[in-house]
């Protein structure tokens, strides 16, 4: 499924790791011997702007979204003041929210994103998002 819609060939799809199985390649918590490695969410800053109380999205979880559908942008996975990536457990519990920077209380809801070209390939981006989002929540 992932070729056709992409334009992938099959034989770069199967040689992909991962590809075999069936559960969704989700962006998690990157651990080396107890030492953390890597960016581990994404989030939309005009989502999280638009919240009454900021919440971060499941589907910014999934490595396959990395875009916006709704505001057309693509998701950022670091504050933008400081490139700190996202570390919840680091949050000061005197935080007002989730939607702050651990390392530079800057707020991510601030944060600029780029606005992605509307086009054909976009759109079709978006839609690959959505269709493979219905399949994983069933």
């Amino acid at each position: 499924m992932v070729p056709f819609q992409t334009g992938a060939n099959n034989e770069a799809y199967s040689a992909t790791p991962g590809a075999e199985t069936k559960t969704p390649a989700r962006i998690g918590v990157s651990l080396y011997y107890r030492t953390w490695r890597g960016n581990t969410l994404q989030f939309c800053p005009a989502c999280l702007a638009e919240d009454a109380v900021p919440y971060f999205r499941r589907s910014w979880r999934l490595a396959f979204v990395t875009l916006c559908a709704r505001h057309g942008r693509r998701l950022l996975d670091r504050c933008a003041a400081c490139r700190a990536p996202l570390r919840f457990e680091l949050i000061s519990l005197e935080a007002a929210s989730l939607a702050v920077c651990y390392r530079c209380a800057s707020d991510l809801r601030a944060a600029p994103a780029t606005r992605v070209k509307a086009g054909q390939l976009t759109e079709r981006v978006i839609q690959f998002q959505e269709r493979l989002l219905r399949v994983v929540e069933g």
